[in-house]
């Protein structure tokens, strides 16, 4: 329900946005603005944070629409619910992940391009001297533990978002299956007039 309330108020932003916004922050520091990698390092955690969480809202928002196939009984609810509410979700949030397919072309070039940075020496102490100056660490150990927890962080979730969507195209699949089947069973199962005037 809080992805169709987000829906409705435009409140879901653009996987793509945010997985570009990763890419081309990193790219940019690590070519032009190499003192800038700190907060680069920092708007990659935070956009991949705000990625994670919209595929889980939508695959959790698919899960409810699976709940509510099966608790409907009424082949207008049933055909309103897919037709309309089903089908604007799909089409401004699922569709977009299969047809841009952004997530898929910069995951990759994310994960190198943390990589290149771990692996150089100067790059790193580059941001662990910019953490002190921005965040006022008491002592250099914590900027460096929490510049390699927001890189790993960014690593691990780029290495686990194949799975995630996934598991969303299987739970659409199923959404879309089950909304059929069960519309074709009411419509079977009905043999009135009015049932016959539905089919």
């Amino acid at each position: 329900m809080k992805l169709l309330g987000e829906l409705g108020g435009g409140g879901i932003q653009e996987y793509n946005s945010l997985v570009f916004a990763t890419y081309s922050a990193l790219k940019q520091a690590i070519s032009d603005h190499k003192d800038q990698m700190y907060e680069a390092a920092l708007a990659a955690k935070t956009n991949t944070e705000q990625l994670q969480y919209q595929l889980r809202s939508l695959y959790h928002g698919i899960r409810n629409y699976l709940r509510m196939i099966e608790n409907q009984s009424s082949i207008n609810d049933l055909l309103q619910n897919h037709f309309e509410s089903y089908k604007k979700m799909s089409d401004q949030i699922y569709h977009p992940i299969k047809t841009m397919d952004s997530i898929h072309r910069y995951m990759i070039p994310i994960r190198n391009l943390l990589l290149d940075v771990m692996g150089d020496a100067t790059l790193m102490q580059t941001m662990y001297d910019r953490a002190m100056t921005v965040k006022k660490y008491e002592h250099p150990e914590k900027a460096q533990e929490d510049i390699f927890a927001a890189i790993n962080y960014v690593l691990d979730a780029y290495q686990s978002v194949g799975g995630i969507i996934t598991e969303i195209d299987l739970k659409h699949s199923a959404c879309t299956k089950n909304s059929i089947e069960k519309i074709r069973y009411l419509m079977t199962a009905d043999q009135t007039i009015k049932g016959k005037l539905a089919q």
